[in-house]
């Protein structure tokens, strides 16, 4: 009896430790984590340590201290080591700690019942009994745990599509299970079924509500899911519209400057030789330098190594030209030839828009835009930094607009990300008092990036 006594004691405090350290190996697979060091899960881990004690040593009196003790640490675990939104952590917790309850009463349930050949409340049984069945019980939850590992990594590795299916079902399956218990007490009494009502009672009581609640935020979760994902396909398709437009409209002026470089030259020459020919000289040469310099504003002003990207920079200039914009370009890209042509439109294009943009609010005497783009290690650096005088609210490193339109506003911004993230590039945003500084990473070459370093551009 003391053996079997000792032995259940164990078997439960070890299941109950195993409940923690599982959470952590299934949350260390699902979710980026803040901090490589591991103090955090040391201290849960040590709460888990504190439940198993109080559990082994059986003093009820801390039963409902360890009860809050251990939901409280969850959600603080979950909140404080790993990069996720509120909604995932209550998400997390709900479903954890409900399907481990829900779990330890069907197992308690039907272990009892093949110990002792009737329901808990019944009639007694003797704490022999009881010790076997908890063995027996808290033996089988471990390997249950155990097994939420491989079962996780299988789900992982499945398409959002099915993941949220699996949800659903189980949702129903959940849902199903909730009404079969609660219309039980119905179909014991039309059939005269020898059931106990108390153990009906404790697990509509206990396991129901749990249920139900739980099904219904997994349910609502898939619903903003879907919202969600169809927010995004919008966007995206939006983004490629945005792109594609911006590449046609750039090859169309790269056709036209073409023709118009050609006639340049020979506007040039047919002057040259105006201008040696003419009787009447100074007259012609005044009307021949006018026209030179109307000419002047269709000479190539930067030159990138890019071709579209010089059509870009040249356009731009205009555009700050026009708006009294002081424009600093020192763009080296020709070591950039990985880059489709529709990204470099996309992203020099979009982060001089808004730089433009922003200089056109400010009410400031010195409007400008100081734009580089070179190598620093293994990376290629872009450096934007514009003058500005509203201050932004950054977030996530979005920029969080007031305006009505906030589904296209900053389209452009995203176009930027979607266009970097092909080649693992990074996008960096600050807001400082009288200035705007964005700064984008692209690795050149990934067997070069490891180990490197972000530094920072000099202008």
């Amino acid at each position: 009896m003391l053996r079997s006594e000792l032995m259940s004691r164990l078997i439960i405090g070890i299941s109950t430790f195993v409940e923690y350290f599982i959470f952590i190996r299934i949350l260390n697979y699902l979710e980026e984590r803040r901090y490589e060091k591991r103090y955090l899960d040391i201290v849960f881990l040590l709460i888990g340590v504190l439940d198993s004690i109080i559990l082994f040593s059986r003093e009820t009196q801390y039963y409902g201290f360890i009860t809050n003790l251990k939901w409280i640490s969850f959600i603080l675990f979950i909140k404080l080591n790993y990069k996720i939104s509120n909604y995932r952590v209550l998400l997390y917790y709900l479903t954890y700690t409900t399907v481990q309850y829900v779990i330890w009463q069907w197992v308690y349930y039907i272990v009892f019942f093949f110990v002792t050949g009737h329901s808990e409340y019944a009639s007694p049984t003797s704490e022999y009994n009881h010790n076997i069945i908890a063995i027996i019980g808290s033996s089988i939850t471990i390997f249950i745990n155990i097994s939420y590992v491989n079962l996780i990594k299988r789900f992982k590795d499945m398409e959002k599509e099915k993941v949220s299916v699996v949800i659903i079902i189980g949702c129903v399956i959940s849902n199903f299970t909730v009404a079969i218990m609660n219309s039980l007490p119905t179909w014991t009494y039309m059939f005269r079924m020898n059931y106990s009502y108390d153990q009906l009672n404790v697990f509509n009581i206990n396991v129901t509500p749990k249920l139900s609640f739980t099904s219904s935020f997994l349910l609502l979760m898939i619903v903003f899911k879907i919202i969600r994902d169809i927010k995004e396909k919008s966007e995206e398709r939006l983004l490629k519209e945005k792109i594609d437009i911006q590449y046609k409209y750039y090859l169309n002026l790269q056709e036209s400057q073409n023709k118009v470089k050609k006639l340049y030259h020979d506007i040039n020459n047919h002057m040259f030789c105006i201008k040696n020919l003419s009787s009447d000289k100074e007259d012609v040469n005044k009307y021949i330098d006018e026209m030179s310099k109307e000419l002047n504003q269709f000479k190539e002003i930067h030159n990138t190594g890019n071709m579209i990207l010089d059509i870009i920079l040249n356009e731009k200039q205009n555009i700050c030209n026009e708006n009294n914009i002081d424009l600093t370009c020192d763009v080296n890209f020709s070591k950039c030839n990985f880059i489709e042509m529709t990204d470099v439109c996309s992203i020099f294009s979009n982060i001089l828009d808004n730089a433009i943009e922003a200089c056109n609010k400010t009410s400031m005497d010195k409007k400008y835009i100081k734009i580089r783009g070179t190598l620093v290690k293994s990376y290629y650096v872009i450096r934007c930094e514009n003058s500005k005088t509203n201050k932004l609210e950054i977030k996530n490193s979005k920029i969080i607009t007031s305006k009505k339109d906030k589904f296209i506003h900053g389209i452009g911004l995203k176009s930027v990300k979607s266009s970097i993230k092909k080649y693992n590039g990074d996008l960096e945003i600050e807001d400082f008092k009288n200035k705007f500084l964005l700064q984008i990473y692209i690795p050149i070459d990934e067997n070069m990036t490891v180990g490197a370093t972000k530094v920072p551009v000099v202008l």
